[in-house]
């Protein structure tokens, strides 16, 4: 016959494997809440990772091909407009919104300046020292015109010699630092590709 006294116990005992398990529930909560914001923060890590190395991917890129295209230039004008003078020329046209023009087409589509802008600055030579190079900055940018990326590059210019008056045109507005800059105005590369005569020269080298 079980007594009063094992009754209390047992009754006891109930009690306090039910706090228990209560006590797990509330552990297990806490754990997996703990698990759930580690998984988010690394998938924002990577997210964030991603996304940077697609935005330096993506200004080195546009800074290659215009190298590719400035290297063997028989002429080179930039200038802040997107009007040609010369006949004949390839045309990089970077505008105040932060959109690329290449030979008066869009180089990426509506869909990329949602999220994109691209800018240029453009570092004109010093006086009449002459120069065999060009150097320039890429800057990439989001909607609100937070800096994301910058690539600065330097152009070996093959053909011609870069001065302020002969070999190369420069038009525009300069800022403080002597620059010309998208920012603030159309920044335009126009440039005379060399002909197939040089071409093939070349390519039997």
């Amino acid at each position: 016959m079980i007594s009063r006294i094992d009754k209390d116990r047992r009754r006891h005992r109930k009690g306090m494997t039910m706090v228990e398990a209560l006590a797990c529930l509330a552990i297990m909560a806490v754990l997996m809440l703990a698990v759930m914001k580690v998984m988010m923060t690394s998938s924002h890590m990577i997210h964030d990772a991603m996304n940077t190395a697609r935005v330096q991917r993506m200004t080195e890129s546009l800074s290659d091909l215009i190298r590719e295209q400035l290297t063997y230039a028989e002429s080179l004008e930039i200038a802040a407009s997107g009007e040609s003078i010369l006949e004949d020329t390839g045309q990089i046209l970077f505008t105040e919104d932060g959109q690329i023009l290449w030979n008066g087409k869009d180089l990426y589509g509506e869909e990329f300046y949602t999220d994109y802008r691209f800018y240029c600055k453009v570092e004109p030579p010093e006086g009449s020292e002459v120069r065999d190079v060009l150097k320039f900055t890429l800057f990439l940018e989001n909607n609100r015109k937070e800096a994301l990326y910058s690539f600065r590059t330097v152009v070996k210019l093959v053909n011609l010699e870069l001065r302020d008056i002969d070999g190369i045109v420069i038009n525009g507005e300069l800022t403080g630092q002597g620059n010309l800059d998208s920012h603030s105005q159309e920044l335009c590369f126009r440039f005379q590709s060399p002909g197939d005569e040089y071409l093939q020269e070349e390519e039997s080298e």
